[in-house]
This record gives C-alpha cells, structure tokens and sequence, in this order.
C-alpha cells in the first residue's frame, strides 16, 4: 500500500490524465446513448403521432411480414374498408424511407 500511495503523491500528472481519460469517456457514452435514445425516439415518432386507432396493410408475400414499404393499398380496397359498420373513417397513409447521401 506504501508503494501505491508514493505513486500517486510522485505522479500526479499521470494520475490525473487517467481519471479525465476515464471522465471524458463516460461523458461520451452518455452523450451517445442519449443521442440513440432521441433518434430511436423520432425515428418512430411520424407512427406514433398518427390519429388512428388501427393500421391495414397489404396481404405481404409468403413467410414476410407486413411493413410499411412495402405495403400497397389499393383505392378501392380502403373505400371498402371505410364503408364498412363501425368505421368512421379510412384514409391511406404514404410512408417512405429517406436515405440521405
């Protein structure tokens, strides 16, 4: 323990380099995850924000699940679903994917 405590009254400067590399690093990863948290967040907030109760897609091809870009509604199949009892309202709802290069 003598040797440890002689260390750290002789090289201070190391010490203290260590713990702001240790301190800026934990920094960053809060930084990161609260920035992933945000884009996660918006990323689903054009769904989220929808005033609807419930979403129709596409039948999907064989052993596919539905998705929103690949879905296609054709006009007379939300007309249809619109008429049905209990609806009060159908409308298609266009979602796209934007990549930006």
């Amino acid at each position: 323990m003598f040797v440890a405590w002689r260390d750290l009254r002789f090289a201070k400067g190391r010490f203290a380099l260590m713990g702001s590399v240790v301190v800026l690093i934990t920094l960053l990863v809060g930084l990161l995850s609260g920035l992933t948290a945000g884009l996660a967040r918006e990323n689903t907030s054009a769904v989220t924000g929808l005033d609807a109760d419930h979403l129709a897609f596409a039948a999907p091809p064989d052993g596919q699940a539905e998705s929103f870009a690949d879905s296609t509604v054709r006009e007379d199949d939300w007309r249809a679903w619109a008429a049905r009892p209990g609806v009060a309202a159908a409308q298609p709802v266009g979602i796209r994917t934007l990549n930006a290069t």
